[in-house]
């Protein structure tokens, strides 16, 4: 920087969950947080609300973000630690805002070894082709899975121009893009073959 030149940067206090390990936190210079983000459950019947959260807090379908189940006792919502926005955060200044009673709660240890595998996982995903892992018999499936799609974007078209032909109803832009949309899935299946 040259003198005079000042750097202003905003900084916001976010709920955050801290996903250091914690013999790191007490030396390290940056401890790394992971934001706390709101879980909403949308919808009134209970059995889609319990299915939301029972995936969310054991499956490992998404690994970016751990289900947090709420503490009213401590105005905490249900909420989810999202590994996918970590950050650092000078460990000076962490220590700070903790002696300003800013610490709101903490894990138990099940639910903190619960954590640090959770965040193992998402840092550990070993990327596999989609032809790598499947077998003969998912592949076949996979192929009259994209077949069935096919067909169906088929069906919107040969409606689409149909509608056009008929009442001028649908638009040549739509028609072509459900006609590249055919053509793309075409070539996926040939690709597979």
């Amino acid at each position: 920087m040259t003198a005079g030149t000042f750097l202003v940067e905003q900084v916001t206090l976010v709920k955050a969950i801290v996903i250091s390990q914690s013999c790191d936190a007490e030396r390290a210079p940056s401890i790394m947080m992971a934001p706390v983000i709101d879980f909403p459950l949308e919808g009134t019947k209970a059995t889609s609300k319990w299915r939301k959260i029972n995936l969310a807090a054991t499956s490992l379908s998404e690994t970016k973000l751990v289900y947090l189940p709420g503490n009213p006792a401590l105005s905490l919502s249900r909420s989810a630690a999202d590994f996918g926005n970590a950050f650092t955060v000078p460990r000076q200044l962490l220590e700070e805002l903790e002696r300003k009673v800013k610490r709101v709660a903490s894990l138990g240890q099940k639910a903190v070894s619960y954590l640090q595998f959770r965040f193992c996982v998402m840092l550990t995903r070993v990327a596999q082709d989609d032809f790598a892992w499947p077998s003969r018999e998912d592949i076949e499936i996979k192929i009259a899975s994209q077949e069935d799609r096919r067909k169906d974007t088929q069906k919107k078209l040969d409606k689409a121009e149909k509608d056009c032909k008929v009442a001028e109803g649908v638009s040549q832009e739509k028609i072509d893009d459900l006609r590249a949309e055919v053509d793309e899935q075409t070539a996926e299946l040939t690709a597979i073959d």
